[in-house]
This record gives C-alpha cells, sequence and structure tokens, in this order.
C-alpha cells in the first residue's frame, strides 16, 4: 500500500513539473507562434495589440507630446492652468485612475484641456463627474462597420475586422445603445454623437465640460497595430485625432494601464481579477499551471483507495488429468459397464455437438445418415452403434469394454482425418 501510494505522489509531481514546462514553453511563444496575441497596449511594443503605430501617428499630429509615466503625472502637468492647450490620451483595456487623479483631470478639462478616453472598463468615478449614462452594448461578429458624425466625413464607411493568430475570429465589439441621441442628450446638452456603427449605437462621443471637452471611444482595440496595418483601420485612427486638436501638447497616459499600490477598488468599471490575471503574461502562465496541476490532483486522488489485489496462478487445463484418474479408478473397481456407459453417452454427445443429429431414435435412418456425414463406411457405422447399445443395456467383460473402446476410437481417429 505504501509503495503503491509513494508511486502515485512521484506520478503526480513528474506530471506537475512536465506540465509546468510545457506551458511555460507554450506560453513564451515557442511552442505558439512569433506573436504576442494578447490586447497588452504597450507603445513600446509592435505586437498585434499594441500602440506603436498608434503612438507614432499622435506624435506627428500634434505639435509636441509628452509621456505620462511617473504617478505625480497628474498633480505635476494638469496643476498650472497656464500651461497651454493640452490633451489628454489614454487607450488600454481598464483605466486605472484613483479619484484625485480624475478631479485633477476634469479640472484641466474646464480650464480648456482636451481628454480622449478609448477603454473597455471606464472609472464609475468619471462617468458620474460627467453626467452620463451609458447602456453598453455588445455585438459579437468578426467585423465592426463604423461611420464618423462630423460633415467632413459624412457616407465614410470604416470596416475594420478582428484577426487573431492571423485568422478572422469573433470578436465582442462594444457600443453605446442610444435612441436618436436623446438617450445622451437628456443627460447632458453639450454631449454630441460622434461616430456610430451599422446599427446606430454610439461608439465615439464628445462630452462638453466647463472651457474643455472629453472624446470617449467604446473600442480600444481600433487603434491597435493589428487594424492599421490595413487601410481602413489606418484611415479611420487618422480621422478621429482629426477631432483632437493639433496644436495642443499630447500628454499620453502610459501609467493607468495597470493598478496603481494606492487604487481604490470600485473607482472602475473593469473587467474581473481574471481577466487582469489572463492579461499580463507571468501571471497568466501562474494561472494555468495552478489548474493544471488541481486537474491531476484530482485525476490521481479519484480513484478509490483499496488493499491489493493479490496476483492469481493462472489456471490450467486439468481435463486429461481428470480423465486418466477417471479411467484408473474404473479399471481398479473393475466396473466396465460404467466405464461404457459414460463413454457411450460422450459420443452421443459428440454427434449431436458435431452432426447436428438427434440422437433419440438410433435406428437405421440415423445410422444411415451418421455415415453419411462422416464419410465412414456403413457397415462400421452400424456396427458401432448396435454395440454401444448393447452394452449399455447389461453388465459386460473387459474384453468387451476393450473392443467398444476400440471401435469408438477408429470412429474418432477416421472423422479427424477426413475434416
Amino acid at each position: 500500500m505504501n509503495l503503491n501510494r509513494r508511486l502515485v505522489q512521484i506520478m503526480l509531481l513528474a506530471s506537475i513539473l512536465l506540465g509546468g514546462i510545457f506551458m511555460l514553453w507554450y506560453w513564451s511563444g515557442d511552442g505558439r507562434d512569433r506573436y504576442n496575441w494578447n490586447e497588452t497596449y504597450d507603445i513600446n511594443a509592435e505586437e498585434p495589440f499594441d500602440l506603436s503605430d498608434f503612438h507614432r501617428l499622435a506624435k506627428k499630429h500634434f505639435a509636441k507630446t509628452k509621456l505620462l509615466d511617473h504617478s505625480t503625472a497628474f498633480q505635476t502637468e494638469f496643476a498650472d492652468s497656464n500651461a497651454g492647450p493640452r490633451t489628454y490620451l489614454f487607450v488600454g483595456n481598464n483605466q486605472y485612475l484613483r479619484r484625485a487623479e480624475i478631479d485633477s483631470l476634469l479640472r484641466a478639462v474646464r480650464a480648456g484641456a482636451d481628454a480622449f478616453i478609448a477603454t473597455d472598463g471606464y472609472s464609475e468615478y468619471l462617468i458620474e463627474q460627467l453626467g452620463i449614462g451609458f447602456r453598453r452594448v455588445m455585438r459579437v461578429d468578426t467585423t465592426e462597420s463604423y461611420f464618423l458624425q462630423h460633415p467632413d466625413f459624412k457616407g465614410k464607411e470604416y470596416q475594420l475586422s478582428y484577426f487573431y493568430r492571423d485568422t478572422l475570429s469573433q470578436y465582442f465589439w462594444a457600443s453605446w445603445e442610444t435612441a436618436d441621441q436623446a438617450y445622451y442628450l437628456n443627460q447632458n446638452n453639450d454631449i454630441v454623437l460622434l461616430g456610430v456603427n451599422a446599427l446606430g449605437n454610439a461608439h465615439f462621443i464628445r462630452a462638453g465640460l466647463g472651457k474643455g471637452r472629453v472624446f470617449l471611444h467604446s473600442a480600444p482595440v481600433v487603434f491597435t497595430n493589428l487594424m492599421l496595418s490595413r487601410d481602413s483601420g489606418l484611415v479611420y485612427s487618422l480621422d478621429v485625432l482629426r477631432h483632437l486638436n493639433p496644436k495642443s501638447t499630447l500628454l499620453w497616459d502610459e501609467i493607468s494601464r495597470k493598478p496603481k499600490p494606492d487604487y481604490e477598488p470600485g473607482n472602475s468599471d473593469s473587467r474581473s481579477p481574471l481577466s487582469f490575471i489572463l492579461s499580463e503574461p507571468a501571471l497568466r502562465t501562474a494561472w494555468y499551471i495552478l489548474l493544471g496541476t488541481l486537474i491531476l490532483l484530482l485525476v490521481f486522488r479519484s480513484r478509490r483507495a483499496q488493499r491489493i489485489i493479490s496476483v492469481l496462478p493462472v489456471n490450467r487445463n486439468g481435463t486429461m488429468e481428470f480423465t486418466r484418474a477417471i479411467g484408473r479408478e474404473f479399471h481398479r473397481t473393475r466396473n466396465y459397464s460404467g466405464l461404457q456407459r459414460e463413454q457411450w453417452q460422450v459420443f452421443l454427445a459428440y454427434v449431436r455437438q458435431h452432426f447436428g443429429l438427434s440422437t433419440q431414435a438410433l435406428d437405421a435412418n440415423f445410422i444411415q445418415r451418421l455415415a453419411s456425414r462422416t464419410g465412414q463406411p456403413l457397415e462400421q457405422i452400424k456396427e458401432l452403434i448396435q454395440t454401444g447399445e448393447q452394452f449399455a443395456q447389461r453388465r459386460i467383460s473387459a474384453q468387451e469394454a476393450e473392443l467398444f473402446h476400440r471401435r469408438l476410437a477408429s470412429f474418432y481417429q477416421q472423422h479427424r482425418k477426413n475434416q
């Protein structure tokens, strides 16, 4: 029992080790492909769902750019109301802003700055401060059609397709439900619908706040390298940037894509903690290793514990030994009649099994059919049947038992030869 348990433990540890090595190899890219297909939104990376291309477009559009890449950026960059025109820009799957940072940003907007935010997870506090009511809509498809409402872009359709590992794939395209814009206009008279999809739902809006403006976009994925690698996506990103003041200084927020140490939970309309774990390569690898370990543990521990079943010797065929023993017993007791009757019953059973003949009536018809099926002489079969019937009715001597045995053995030998 102890040996069996030790073997299971060794197998479990070996499986965990091999599974961990395989997952590390797979997620490192060697076992998968040469690209990282996760939506990381990094401006310094060239992967399909990073922002290096869009960042270069933005740097060309604005007079000058500055990266917000430290924890006190909001206090230092937005505190000076005389700093000139500024445009805050953020693109990512979640936006982790502290309340103090949102207050600093909105003070700058009220003083005349612009803010452009494209994310899947808007801060609830930010939405409350803007006075906007959201009703989010998700549409699953491989391609989404966008239309911009500005007169310069009227009638222009942008078809954006989602690819995963170089294959056209389904995607959850997010938008905001509208009822002829009334849903937004009733909330705040300064809200303008800038872009809709083919269903008429909003994907791009502008909210006026003091002297400045806040631009909100529902699908950050459209600004990634993969989308900009196609003409429609590139033109769409350029046209979206044309809504922003090119003479302002671009303040690109690169620090709010990930939670900060003192981030206040509940401020964000973000996705589940599992979504964040799966968005980080190291955390994702650890998560899959943990799942694999639990599955292996369940597999090995689910078997019913029981005592070891001892190995039994293989059954031997003792038919010949048994037959010889029975024969010796008959010979010892000189019970030749009993031996002959046993042989006679075995013969009749043999005839029924191999030739399909009924042994109820051993008449001339039976003898004729048995001789025909065995291919043996009719007289020989007749002698065997008559001898068997006669001897089975009375006591016989040793010589008569030997005579019957010879005739029976001759029948079996000839039948084996004819087969």
